[in-house]
Protein backbone atom coordinates (compact mmCIF):
# COMPACT_ATOMS: atom_id res chain seq x y z
CA UNK A 1 0.00 0.00 0.00
CA UNK A 2 2.74 2.49 0.98
CA UNK A 3 4.71 1.71 -2.19
CA UNK A 4 1.66 2.39 -4.36
CA UNK A 5 1.06 5.77 -2.72
CA UNK A 6 4.73 6.68 -2.98
CA UNK A 7 4.86 6.03 -6.74
CA UNK A 8 1.67 8.01 -7.21
CA UNK A 9 3.01 11.03 -5.30
CA UNK A 10 6.34 10.91 -7.13
CA UNK A 11 4.49 11.04 -10.43
CA UNK A 12 2.05 13.83 -9.56
CA UNK A 13 3.58 16.19 -7.02
CA UNK A 14 7.09 15.16 -5.97
CA UNK A 15 7.56 15.93 -2.26
CA UNK A 16 4.29 16.85 -0.56
CA UNK A 17 4.24 18.95 2.61
CA UNK A 18 1.46 19.04 5.16
CA UNK A 19 0.86 20.76 8.52
CA UNK A 20 -0.91 18.45 10.95
CA UNK A 21 -2.25 19.29 14.41
CA UNK A 22 -2.43 16.40 16.88
CA UNK A 23 -4.71 16.97 19.87
CA UNK A 24 -6.79 15.01 22.34
CA UNK A 25 -7.40 14.77 26.07
CA UNK A 26 -4.54 14.22 28.45
CA UNK A 27 -3.49 10.57 28.70
CA UNK A 28 -4.57 9.75 25.14
CA UNK A 29 -1.01 8.94 24.02
CA UNK A 30 -0.37 11.75 21.56
CA UNK A 31 3.36 12.19 22.09
CA UNK A 32 3.97 8.45 21.99
CA UNK A 33 2.26 8.41 18.59
CA UNK A 34 4.28 11.42 17.42
CA UNK A 35 7.59 9.76 18.21
CA UNK A 36 6.42 6.48 16.75
CA UNK A 37 5.89 8.44 13.53
CA UNK A 38 9.21 10.23 13.91
CA UNK A 39 11.48 7.44 15.10
CA UNK A 40 9.58 4.29 14.27
CA UNK A 41 9.77 3.10 17.86
CA UNK A 42 8.19 3.56 21.27
CA UNK A 43 10.01 6.00 23.52
CA UNK A 44 9.54 7.09 27.12
CA UNK A 45 8.30 10.68 27.16
CA UNK A 46 7.49 13.38 29.67
CA UNK A 47 4.23 15.33 29.93
CA UNK A 48 3.51 17.87 27.23
CA UNK A 49 3.09 21.17 29.05
CA UNK A 50 2.75 23.27 25.90
CA UNK A 51 3.61 21.57 22.62
CA UNK A 52 6.02 19.30 20.77
CA UNK A 53 6.70 19.83 17.08
CA UNK A 54 8.46 17.38 14.78
CA UNK A 55 9.03 17.11 11.04
CA UNK A 56 8.30 13.59 9.90
CA UNK A 57 9.29 12.34 6.45
CA UNK A 58 7.81 9.19 5.00
CA UNK A 59 8.33 8.18 1.38
CA UNK A 60 8.09 11.56 -0.38
CA UNK A 61 5.71 13.13 2.12
CA UNK A 62 6.86 15.65 4.74
CA UNK A 63 4.59 16.15 7.74
CA UNK A 64 5.05 18.95 10.25
CA UNK A 65 3.22 17.55 13.25
CA UNK A 66 2.28 19.74 16.22
CA UNK A 67 1.51 17.73 19.37
CA UNK A 68 -0.31 20.02 21.82
CA UNK A 69 -0.85 19.19 25.50
CA UNK A 70 -4.29 17.94 26.51
CA UNK A 71 -4.66 19.19 30.07
CA UNK A 72 -7.91 21.03 30.70
CA UNK A 73 -5.95 24.23 31.42
CA UNK A 74 -4.09 23.95 28.10
CA UNK A 75 -7.05 23.12 25.85
CA UNK A 76 -8.17 26.77 25.48
CA UNK A 77 -4.77 27.38 23.85
CA UNK A 78 -5.43 24.87 21.05
CA UNK A 79 -7.01 27.57 18.91
CA UNK A 80 -3.65 29.35 18.61
CA UNK A 81 -2.41 26.41 16.53
CA UNK A 82 -5.38 26.25 14.14
CA UNK A 83 -4.13 28.71 11.52
CA UNK A 84 -2.88 27.04 8.32
CA UNK A 85 -3.60 23.58 9.71
CA UNK A 86 -4.45 21.17 6.88
CA UNK A 87 -5.13 18.04 8.90
CA UNK A 88 -6.21 17.20 12.44
CA UNK A 89 -5.40 13.98 14.24
CA UNK A 90 -7.70 13.72 17.26
CA UNK A 91 -6.34 11.00 19.54
CA UNK A 92 -8.78 9.15 21.78
CA UNK A 93 -7.92 6.81 24.65
CA UNK A 94 -10.16 3.87 23.72
CA UNK A 95 -9.93 2.56 27.26
CA UNK A 96 -11.10 5.79 28.90
CA UNK A 97 -14.85 5.26 28.98
CA UNK A 98 -15.29 7.74 31.81
CA UNK A 99 -14.15 10.68 29.67
CA UNK A 100 -15.37 9.81 26.19
CA UNK A 101 -18.17 12.40 26.52
CA UNK A 102 -15.59 15.01 27.49
CA UNK A 103 -13.56 14.05 24.41
CA UNK A 104 -16.67 14.43 22.22
CA UNK A 105 -17.34 17.92 23.60
CA UNK A 106 -13.77 19.05 22.94
CA UNK A 107 -13.84 17.64 19.41
CA UNK A 108 -17.14 19.33 18.56
CA UNK A 109 -15.94 22.63 20.04
CA UNK A 110 -12.79 22.49 17.94
CA UNK A 111 -14.61 21.63 14.71
CA UNK A 112 -16.82 24.69 15.09
CA UNK A 113 -13.79 26.97 14.64
CA UNK A 114 -13.75 28.83 11.30
CA UNK A 115 -10.00 28.32 10.87
CA UNK A 116 -10.51 24.56 10.71
CA UNK A 117 -13.48 24.50 8.36
CA UNK A 118 -11.39 23.04 5.51
CA UNK A 119 -9.06 20.89 7.59
CA UNK A 120 -9.23 17.13 7.23
CA UNK A 121 -10.07 15.16 10.34
CA UNK A 122 -8.74 11.81 11.43
CA UNK A 123 -9.82 10.28 14.73
CA UNK A 124 -7.24 7.83 16.04
CA UNK A 125 -8.67 5.28 18.47
CA UNK A 126 -5.57 4.55 20.55
CA UNK A 127 -4.84 1.74 23.05
CA UNK A 128 -6.90 -0.88 21.25
CA UNK A 129 -4.78 -3.62 22.82
CA UNK A 130 -6.34 -3.13 26.26
CA UNK A 131 -9.06 -5.62 27.26
CA UNK A 132 -11.68 -2.97 28.14
CA UNK A 133 -11.04 -0.78 25.09
CA UNK A 134 -13.92 0.50 22.96
CA UNK A 135 -13.67 -0.71 19.38
CA UNK A 136 -13.66 1.71 16.46
CA UNK A 137 -17.40 1.41 15.94
CA UNK A 138 -18.12 2.25 19.57
CA UNK A 139 -15.70 5.20 19.52
CA UNK A 140 -17.41 6.41 16.34
CA UNK A 141 -20.80 6.28 18.03
CA UNK A 142 -19.67 7.85 21.32
CA UNK A 143 -17.98 10.76 19.54
CA UNK A 144 -20.97 11.39 17.29
CA UNK A 145 -18.89 11.07 14.13
CA UNK A 146 -21.88 10.04 12.04
CA UNK A 147 -23.10 13.64 12.23
CA UNK A 148 -19.99 15.02 10.51
CA UNK A 149 -21.38 14.98 6.99
CA UNK A 150 -19.11 17.78 5.80
CA UNK A 151 -15.87 16.20 6.97
CA UNK A 152 -13.66 13.32 6.00
CA UNK A 153 -12.82 11.23 9.03
CA UNK A 154 -11.52 7.84 9.99
CA UNK A 155 -11.16 5.93 13.22
CA UNK A 156 -7.89 4.04 13.14
CA UNK A 157 -6.74 1.26 15.42
CA UNK A 158 -3.98 0.40 12.97
CA UNK A 159 -0.76 1.39 11.27
CA UNK A 160 0.44 4.91 11.92
CA UNK A 161 1.93 5.57 8.50
CA UNK A 162 -1.19 4.32 6.76
CA UNK A 163 -3.03 6.78 8.98
CA UNK A 164 -0.78 9.66 7.93
CA UNK A 165 -0.92 8.70 4.26
CA UNK A 166 -4.69 8.71 4.44
CA UNK A 167 -4.65 12.39 5.44
CA UNK A 168 -2.61 13.35 2.39
CA UNK A 169 -4.88 11.59 -0.09
CA UNK A 170 -8.36 12.75 0.98
CA UNK A 171 -10.29 15.45 -0.84
CA UNK A 172 -11.33 18.36 1.36
CA UNK A 173 -14.86 16.98 1.53
CA UNK A 174 -15.34 13.25 1.48
CA UNK A 175 -18.18 10.85 2.25
CA UNK A 176 -18.11 9.42 5.74
CA UNK A 177 -16.51 6.02 5.98
CA UNK A 178 -14.79 3.79 8.51
CA UNK A 179 -11.59 1.85 7.97
CA UNK A 180 -10.25 -0.93 10.14
CA UNK A 181 -6.53 -1.51 9.74
CA UNK A 182 -4.35 -4.10 11.40
CA UNK A 183 -3.49 -3.52 15.02
CA UNK A 184 -0.36 -1.55 15.73
CA UNK A 185 2.20 -4.37 15.84
CA UNK A 186 4.48 -2.86 18.49
CA UNK A 187 3.35 -3.26 22.10
CA UNK A 188 2.67 0.13 23.66
CA UNK A 189 4.94 1.30 26.43
CA UNK A 190 3.21 1.60 29.78
CA UNK A 191 5.78 4.25 30.73
CA UNK A 192 4.71 6.50 27.89
CA UNK A 193 4.03 9.65 29.92
CA UNK A 194 4.54 10.49 33.53
CA UNK A 195 3.40 13.67 35.13
CA UNK A 196 1.27 15.02 37.94
CA UNK A 197 -1.09 16.92 35.67
CA UNK A 198 -1.00 15.21 32.31
CA UNK A 199 -0.97 11.46 32.83
CA UNK A 200 -0.53 8.63 30.41
CA UNK A 201 -2.96 5.99 31.67
CA UNK A 202 -0.37 4.16 33.71
CA UNK A 203 -3.15 2.82 35.94
CA UNK A 204 -5.41 2.00 32.97
CA UNK A 205 -8.65 3.25 34.45
CA UNK A 206 -9.31 0.36 36.80
CA UNK A 207 -6.86 0.71 39.64
CA UNK A 208 -7.90 2.11 42.99
CA UNK A 209 -5.13 3.99 44.74
CA UNK A 210 -5.25 5.15 48.33
CA UNK A 211 -2.99 7.96 49.52
CA UNK A 212 -3.00 7.92 53.29
CA UNK A 213 -1.39 10.52 55.48
CA UNK A 214 -1.53 13.69 57.48
CA UNK A 215 -2.27 16.53 55.07
CA UNK A 216 -0.54 19.28 56.99
CA UNK A 217 -0.78 21.62 54.00
CA UNK A 218 -1.99 21.62 50.40
CA UNK A 219 1.41 21.73 48.72
CA UNK A 220 3.24 18.81 50.27
CA UNK A 221 4.38 15.41 49.09
CA UNK A 222 1.03 13.80 49.90
CA UNK A 223 -0.71 16.18 47.53
CA UNK A 224 1.88 15.56 44.81
CA UNK A 225 1.34 11.81 45.08
CA UNK A 226 -2.44 12.06 45.04
CA UNK A 227 -2.33 14.40 42.04
CA UNK A 228 0.00 12.12 40.07
CA UNK A 229 -2.24 9.11 40.64
CA UNK A 230 -5.51 10.92 39.99
CA UNK A 231 -4.28 12.32 36.67
CA UNK A 232 -2.93 8.95 35.54
CA UNK A 233 -6.29 7.18 35.49
CA UNK A 234 -6.58 5.82 39.01
CA UNK A 235 -10.20 4.82 39.44
CA UNK A 236 -10.31 6.36 42.90
CA UNK A 237 -7.80 8.07 45.20
CA UNK A 238 -8.80 8.24 48.85
CA UNK A 239 -6.89 10.86 50.82
CA UNK A 240 -6.89 10.65 54.60
CA UNK A 241 -6.15 13.48 56.99
CA UNK A 242 -7.26 15.04 60.24
CA UNK A 243 -8.41 18.43 58.94
CA UNK A 244 -11.41 18.50 56.64
CA UNK A 245 -10.68 21.98 55.31
CA UNK A 246 -7.21 20.91 54.19
CA UNK A 247 -8.59 17.80 52.52
CA UNK A 248 -11.20 19.87 50.69
CA UNK A 249 -8.48 22.27 49.52
CA UNK A 250 -6.48 19.31 48.25
CA UNK A 251 -9.45 17.90 46.32
CA UNK A 252 -10.09 21.29 44.72
CA UNK A 253 -6.45 21.73 43.80
CA UNK A 254 -6.16 18.28 42.25
CA UNK A 255 -9.26 18.95 40.18
CA UNK A 256 -10.50 15.37 39.70
CA UNK A 257 -13.85 15.48 41.47
CA UNK A 258 -15.28 12.03 41.98
CA UNK A 259 -11.87 10.44 41.57
CA UNK A 260 -10.28 12.00 44.66
CA UNK A 261 -12.28 11.23 47.80
CA UNK A 262 -11.42 12.82 51.18
CA UNK A 263 -11.73 10.84 54.41
CA UNK A 264 -11.32 12.58 57.75
CA UNK A 265 -9.42 10.36 60.14
CA UNK A 266 -6.40 9.91 62.37
CA UNK A 267 -3.71 7.39 61.46
CA UNK A 268 -2.62 7.18 65.12
CA UNK A 269 -6.04 5.94 66.23
CA UNK A 270 -6.92 2.27 65.68
CA UNK A 271 -10.68 2.83 65.71
CA UNK A 272 -10.35 5.64 63.17
CA UNK A 273 -8.20 3.51 60.88
CA UNK A 274 -10.61 0.60 61.13
CA UNK A 275 -13.54 2.88 60.30
CA UNK A 276 -11.80 4.34 57.23
CA UNK A 277 -10.80 0.91 55.97
CA UNK A 278 -14.41 -0.23 56.32
CA UNK A 279 -15.64 2.75 54.28
CA UNK A 280 -13.27 1.84 51.46
CA UNK A 281 -14.23 -1.83 51.73
CA UNK A 282 -17.93 -1.03 51.36
CA UNK A 283 -17.39 1.36 48.42
CA UNK A 284 -14.70 -0.46 46.46
CA UNK A 285 -14.03 -3.89 47.94
CA UNK A 286 -10.29 -3.66 47.33
CA UNK A 287 -7.30 -1.38 46.85
CA UNK A 288 -4.23 -1.81 44.65
CA UNK A 289 -2.01 0.73 46.37
CA UNK A 290 -1.56 2.13 49.87
CA UNK A 291 0.66 5.13 50.58
CA UNK A 292 1.25 5.80 54.29
CA UNK A 293 2.45 9.39 54.25
CA UNK A 294 2.05 10.49 57.86
CA UNK A 295 4.99 12.36 59.31
CA UNK A 296 5.92 15.00 61.88
CA UNK A 297 9.31 16.58 62.55
CA UNK A 298 9.25 16.16 66.31
CA UNK A 299 11.42 18.02 68.81
CA UNK A 300 14.68 19.62 67.76
CA UNK A 301 17.38 21.12 69.98
CA UNK A 302 17.41 24.57 68.44
CA UNK A 303 20.00 26.12 70.75
CA UNK A 304 22.58 23.38 70.15
CA UNK A 305 25.86 24.75 68.76
CA UNK A 306 28.41 22.78 66.78
CA UNK A 307 31.04 23.12 69.54
CA UNK A 308 28.81 22.62 72.58
CA UNK A 309 30.08 20.71 75.58
CA UNK A 310 28.66 17.39 76.70
CA UNK A 311 27.05 19.07 79.69
CA UNK A 312 25.37 21.68 77.47
CA UNK A 313 24.06 18.98 75.17
CA UNK A 314 22.58 16.92 78.00
CA UNK A 315 20.97 19.96 79.63
CA UNK A 316 19.40 21.16 76.38
CA UNK A 317 18.23 17.70 75.29
CA UNK A 318 16.75 16.98 78.72
CA UNK A 319 14.37 19.91 78.34
CA UNK A 320 12.35 17.94 75.76
CA UNK A 321 9.53 16.07 77.53
CA UNK A 322 9.71 12.35 76.84
CA UNK A 323 6.13 12.14 75.45
CA UNK A 324 7.03 14.82 72.88
CA UNK A 325 9.96 12.72 71.69
CA UNK A 326 8.07 9.42 71.58
CA UNK A 327 5.08 11.02 69.82
CA UNK A 328 7.33 11.35 66.77
CA UNK A 329 7.68 7.57 66.78
CA UNK A 330 3.96 7.20 67.37
CA UNK A 331 3.11 9.08 64.17
CA UNK A 332 6.08 8.21 61.95
CA UNK A 333 6.41 4.51 62.76
CA UNK A 334 3.45 3.21 64.77
CA UNK A 335 0.91 5.11 62.68
CA UNK A 336 2.40 3.71 59.48
CA UNK A 337 2.41 0.16 60.86
CA UNK A 338 -1.25 0.24 61.91
CA UNK A 339 -2.30 1.95 58.69
CA UNK A 340 -0.82 -0.96 56.77
CA UNK A 341 -2.55 -3.45 59.06
CA UNK A 342 -5.91 -1.73 58.60
CA UNK A 343 -5.80 -1.96 54.79
CA UNK A 344 -3.81 -5.17 54.28
CA UNK A 345 -6.78 -7.41 53.50
CA UNK A 346 -8.00 -4.87 50.93
CA UNK A 347 -4.60 -5.03 49.24
CA UNK A 348 -4.94 -8.82 49.10
CA UNK A 349 -8.38 -8.38 47.50
CA UNK A 350 -6.74 -6.16 44.89
CA UNK A 351 -4.61 -9.10 43.80
CA UNK A 352 -7.61 -11.41 43.57
CA UNK A 353 -10.02 -9.35 41.48
CA UNK A 354 -10.76 -10.47 37.93
CA UNK A 355 -10.74 -7.01 36.30
CA UNK A 356 -7.22 -6.09 37.43
CA UNK A 357 -5.67 -3.85 34.73
CA UNK A 358 -2.37 -5.76 34.68
CA UNK A 359 -1.87 -9.03 36.51
CA UNK A 360 1.89 -8.59 36.36
CA UNK A 361 1.55 -5.74 38.87
CA UNK A 362 0.73 -6.97 42.37
CA UNK A 363 -0.70 -4.86 45.18
CA UNK A 364 1.76 -2.60 46.90
CA UNK A 365 2.46 -0.42 49.92
CA UNK A 366 4.65 2.61 49.19
CA UNK A 367 5.82 4.16 52.45
CA UNK A 368 6.93 7.79 52.35
CA UNK A 369 10.17 7.84 54.31
CA UNK A 370 12.95 10.41 54.10
CA UNK A 371 16.65 10.76 53.37
CA UNK A 372 16.81 11.73 57.06
CA UNK A 373 16.85 7.97 57.71
CA UNK A 374 20.44 7.96 56.43
CA UNK A 375 21.63 11.41 57.49
CA UNK A 376 24.08 12.00 60.34
CA UNK A 377 24.06 15.77 59.92
CA UNK A 378 24.71 17.83 63.05
CA UNK A 379 21.75 19.72 64.40
CA UNK A 380 19.13 17.40 62.91
CA UNK A 381 16.15 16.15 64.87
CA UNK A 382 17.24 12.97 66.60
CA UNK A 383 13.61 11.93 66.97
CA UNK A 384 12.72 12.53 63.32
CA UNK A 385 15.84 10.99 61.79
CA UNK A 386 15.70 7.88 63.94
CA UNK A 387 11.95 7.50 63.30
CA UNK A 388 12.54 7.58 59.54
CA UNK A 389 15.32 5.02 59.90
CA UNK A 390 12.91 2.89 61.90
CA UNK A 391 10.06 3.07 59.39
CA UNK A 392 12.47 2.31 56.55
CA UNK A 393 13.62 -0.89 58.24
CA UNK A 394 10.03 -1.73 59.21
CA UNK A 395 9.07 -1.49 55.54
CA UNK A 396 11.88 -3.82 54.49
CA UNK A 397 10.88 -6.26 57.21
CA UNK A 398 7.23 -6.22 56.10
CA UNK A 399 8.20 -6.69 52.45
CA UNK A 400 9.78 -9.99 53.45
CA UNK A 401 6.87 -11.09 55.61
CA UNK A 402 4.18 -10.07 53.10
CA UNK A 403 5.86 -12.01 50.30
CA UNK A 404 3.68 -15.02 51.10
CA UNK A 405 0.64 -12.94 50.07
CA UNK A 406 2.29 -11.23 47.09
CA UNK A 407 1.86 -7.78 48.64
CA UNK A 408 4.93 -5.65 47.99
CA UNK A 409 6.37 -2.91 50.22
CA UNK A 410 8.69 -0.19 48.95
CA UNK A 411 9.92 3.12 50.36
CA UNK A 412 10.28 6.56 48.79
CA UNK A 413 13.00 8.61 50.50
CA UNK A 414 12.52 12.26 49.48
CA UNK A 415 15.00 15.03 50.07
CA UNK A 416 13.98 18.69 50.01
CA UNK A 417 10.48 19.08 48.60
CA UNK A 418 8.10 21.99 49.27
CA UNK A 419 6.16 21.53 52.51
CA UNK A 420 5.64 23.17 55.87
CA UNK A 421 8.27 20.87 57.29
CA UNK A 422 11.02 22.04 54.92
CA UNK A 423 9.88 25.67 54.56
CA UNK A 424 12.76 27.09 56.64
CA UNK A 425 15.35 25.61 54.27
CA UNK A 426 13.45 25.34 51.00
CA UNK A 427 11.78 28.26 49.25
CA UNK A 428 9.29 28.05 46.41
CA UNK A 429 11.82 28.46 43.61
CA UNK A 430 12.42 25.14 41.86
CA UNK A 431 14.63 26.58 39.13
CA UNK A 432 18.11 25.19 38.62
CA UNK A 433 20.56 27.40 40.48
CA UNK A 434 18.15 28.50 43.20
CA UNK A 435 19.96 26.45 45.86
CA UNK A 436 23.70 26.17 46.40
CA UNK A 437 25.35 23.06 44.95
CA UNK A 438 26.96 22.53 48.36
CA UNK A 439 23.45 21.89 49.71
CA UNK A 440 21.94 20.02 46.74
CA UNK A 441 24.08 19.15 43.69
CA UNK A 442 21.00 19.54 41.48
CA UNK A 443 20.84 23.17 42.78
CA UNK A 444 17.08 23.06 43.28
CA UNK A 445 14.44 21.43 45.40
CA UNK A 446 12.20 18.61 44.20
CA UNK A 447 9.08 19.29 42.14
CA UNK A 448 5.75 17.66 41.39
CA UNK A 449 7.28 16.17 38.26
CA UNK A 450 10.11 14.58 40.23
CA UNK A 451 7.76 13.00 42.75
CA UNK A 452 5.34 11.87 40.04
CA UNK A 453 8.17 10.16 38.21
CA UNK A 454 9.01 8.08 41.26
CA UNK A 455 5.49 7.01 42.21
CA UNK A 456 4.31 6.31 38.67
CA UNK A 457 7.40 4.26 37.99
CA UNK A 458 6.68 2.18 41.08
CA UNK A 459 2.99 1.58 40.37
CA UNK A 460 3.29 0.93 36.63
CA UNK A 461 4.35 -2.29 34.91
CA UNK A 462 7.89 -0.89 34.85
CA UNK A 463 8.04 -1.17 38.64
CA UNK A 464 6.32 -4.54 39.02
CA UNK A 465 9.54 -6.31 40.05
CA UNK A 466 10.43 -3.88 42.85
CA UNK A 467 9.98 -5.12 46.41
CA UNK A 468 11.75 -4.10 49.59
CA UNK A 469 13.48 -1.21 47.85
CA UNK A 470 14.30 2.32 48.99
CA UNK A 471 14.02 4.93 46.24
CA UNK A 472 15.94 8.10 47.01
CA UNK A 473 14.79 11.28 45.26
CA UNK A 474 16.97 14.07 46.61
CA UNK A 475 18.92 15.68 43.76
CA UNK A 476 22.15 14.30 45.24
CA UNK A 477 21.79 15.77 48.74
CA UNK A 478 22.82 12.59 50.58
CA UNK A 479 26.06 12.67 48.63
CA UNK A 480 27.12 15.94 50.28
CA UNK A 481 26.00 15.05 53.81
CA UNK A 482 27.51 12.77 56.44
CA UNK A 483 25.30 9.77 55.80
CA UNK A 484 25.06 6.00 55.99
CA UNK A 485 23.38 5.42 52.63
Amino acid sequence: MGLTFSKLFDRLWGKKEMRILMVGLDAAGKTTILYKLKLGEIVTTIPTIGFNVETVEYKNIQFTVWDVGGQDKIRPLWRHYFQNTQGIIFVVDSNDRDRIVEAREELQRMLNEDELREALLLVFANKQDLPNAMNAAEVTDKLGLHSLRQRAWVSEPGYLFDMALWLTTRPLVHPIHLRYLRRWPVRRSRMARIGPQEGRSLLKGSSLALACGQFWEVNGIGLMLAKALAHNKAKRVYIIGRRKEKLDEAVEQIGREGVVVPLVGDVTDQDSLKSMAEIVREREGYIDLLIPNAGIMGPKIKELSADCSMEDFVNLAWKTPMPEFTNTYNVNITGVYYTILAFLTLLAKGNQREQKWNRDVSSQVVVVGSIAAFSRMKGASFAYNSSKAGVTHLSKHLSTFFGRWNVRVNVIAPGLYPSEMTAPISDDDSKVGSISASVIPATRKGTEMDMAGVILGLVSRAGAYYNGGVFVTDGGRLGVLPSSY
